[in-house]
């Protein structure tokens, strides 16, 4: 159902805390509202829903402004001395700044607070920005002329590229960490190419471009060997499970189609998904049920699909504009999001029963909006999502048969539990002598019982533990005599002294020889000091700054081989 809304234009990014519906709103860039305001603001909204004793789903908590309209918000999850992590900004004029979400919301003035970091780095608009699902302090960033960058923010947000600039990319769409293999990276491009690049070899190791005819008479806008142009690829997604799967959607109108990719046979797509009327524009997978997809589209719809069976299975309600922005809250999927040109942001709760099974509700006063909620407005899932099935479960029966279940399989497991006696007659033992302090007296019992020498000495070391003077009787079990063990420390403390308190004059011949020859040698080192500096003049120091900064580089796992060689099977 439609749990709140937004009268704004803004791309938004849902808070990392599964605890509070919070998201963060910044301007978009590429639209203008009725006041014709050129302004960017940056608010934190608490989503609180509709409710009998409230008149707004919504609580504005902060707000600042910002040096630029916005492409993209990515919020990090907590990250060192940031309870909250950090909210990054992907900016029409090529900037990226970067805030601490907990100094905005804390402070009395937030129009005061200033940005943690910022950069220029990018000559275009960023597009693309994420942070990595495995070590939250990088952030990558893809811009206006297949730029690049891989930022870290442990390291004063120092930054490196994933290699040489592809050369069949221009603008970057979008981009998306892989969430199996931790230094793999996929960017979307407008060519209507997507690159996958491996960070800790530095370089590009596939790129994915579908040339052929779609099977939808939609191929018009696709590249083909006559040289016609490809349809731009608006956005790019790896599989929640799968290391190798991924997807990517074409935004242009005659081709609205998303792309199913498995990098093991990368030479065509795997599925086509059509669904949408013109071009899509985002997509979002959830990550605790991969086999829901959402994509918007210029269409002005969004539409959610079964990823396994290719079909759709829900809708939401129809925008009047087109829908730019769409979102699973990834930490509480209960809650999707989306954004229309229209000037609004929606948020929807998820309603796991299907039409068919839905019953009228009459309530006393039918103009009680509260009350009469038009399920028409929800997304309506045919059947339970995963985070809210069952994994497991077991229940006793009749003659201690106890019956189990798990989502591994399709089998139900029948077992006859069997009692044993003298397990619960030592259980019962046991409670019996902890209740009246006779701990020491049963380890007695069982060594008298054992058999075996290790047992024995095992109840016997368990035994003295409970005595008075449980230190002494364990050092004299073990053999050693308490006044032995102090003669013979004082004997070695008076030998360590004697050593140290050795005559002087012993060790100053050493040196007035040493002194000797440094005046001899003295004409010598005054000449090589040239030589010196001419070999120094570089040292460590300034080498590790100048070297450039790559995180994954002291990576000593073989994953990238071993997804590189995953991939490669087929060539």
């Amino acid at each position: 159902m439609v749990y709140a809304n937004l009268d704004t234009t803004a791309v938004l990014a849902w808070s990392p805390q599964a605890e509070k519906s919070i998201i963060a709103c910044g301007t978009v860039a590429g639209a203008m509202d009725a006041t014709f305001s050129s302004t960017s603001t940056l608010h934190f909204y608490d989503i609180l829903g509709y409710s009998k004793d409230s008149t707004s789903s919504t609580k504005s908590i902060a707000s600042i402004s910002a040096s630029g309209r916005f492409h993209r918000l990515a919020w990090s999850n907590a990250i060192q001395n940031r309870p909250h992590g950090i909210l990054a900004g992907g900016l029409e004029n090529g900037q990226i700044s970067v805030w601490d979400p907990k100094e905005i919301t804390d402070s009395i003035d937030s129009s005061k607070v200033s940005p943690i970091f910022n950069s220029s780095d990018h000559t275009g608009a960023v597009a693309g920005l994420q942070f990595n699902p495995f070590q939250n302090n990088l952030l990558a960033s893809g811009a206006a002329n297949g730029e690049i960058l891989i930022w870290d923010a442990l390291s004063d947000f120092k930054s490196y590229s994933p290699g040489a600039r592809s050369s069949r990319i221009e603008d970057v769409t979008d981009l998306s960490w892989n969430n199996q293999v931790q230094q793999i990276l996929a960017t979307s491009s407008n060519s209507g190419s997507t690159a996958v690049w491996d960070l800790r070899n530095r370089r590009e190791v596939m790129n994915l471009a579908h040339s052929g005819n779609l099977g939808l008479d939609l191929n018009q806008g696709m590249s083909s060997s006559n040289g016609m142009s490809r349809s731009g690829v608006s956005a790019v997604k790896w599989h929640p499970n799968s290391p190798t799967q991924l997807v990517t959607s074409l935004d242009d109108d005659k081709t609205p189609v998303i792309l199913a990719w498995d990098l093991r046979n990368a030479k065509s797509p795997t599925k086509f998904y059509s669904g949408h009327n013109r071009g899509i524009l985002s997509l979002s997978w959830c990550l605790k049920d991969p086999s829901l997809l959402l994509s918007s589209g210029k269409d002005n719809r969004t539409i959610c699909w079964n990823v396994d069976s290719g079909e759709i299975i829900s809708e939401l309600p129809t925008s009047n504009n087109w829908v730019f922005d769409v979102q699973w809250n990834q930490k509480n999927p209960n809650f999707l999001s989306t954004a229309s040109f229209e000037g609004k942001i929606s948020i929807y709760k998820t309603q796991p029963i299907s039409k068919e099974s839905q019953t009228t509700t009459f309530v006393e006063d039918p103009f009680d909006i509260s009350n009469s909620q038009d399920l028409s407005q929800s997304l309506v899932l045919k059947s339970p999502p995963k985070w809210l099935s069952r994994p497991c479960g077991a229940s006793f029966g009749f003659g201690n048969k106890l019956v189990s279940f798990n989502n591994s399989s399709s089998n139900v497991s029948c077992f006859q539990v069997v009692s044993d006696l003298e397990l619960t007659n030592h259980a019962l033992e046991l409670n019996q002598k902890l209740q009246a302090g006779e701990l020491e007296s049963l380890c007695l019992d069982r060594m008298k019982e054992a058999t075996d020498k290790l047992e024995i000495d095992e109840w016997k070391t368990l035994s003295l533990l409970f005595q008075p003077n449980a230190r002494e009787k364990l050092i004299e079990m073990l053999g050693f005599d308490k006044s032995n063990l102090k003669t013979k420390v004082e004997k070695l403390l008076a030998d360590l002294s004697s050593k140290n308190s050795e005559p002087e004059a012993i060790k100053e011949e050493p040196k007035k020889s040493k002194s000797k020859k440094s005046k001899k040698t003295k004409k010598t080192e005054s000449e090589n000091v040239d030589d010196a500096a001419e070999v120094h003049e570089t040292p460590d120091a300034t080498q590790e700054d100048d070297k450039e900064h790559t995180p994954f580089a002291a990576d000593d796992s073989n994953s990238s081989d071993l997804f590189l060689k995953s991939i490669s099977k087929d060539g």
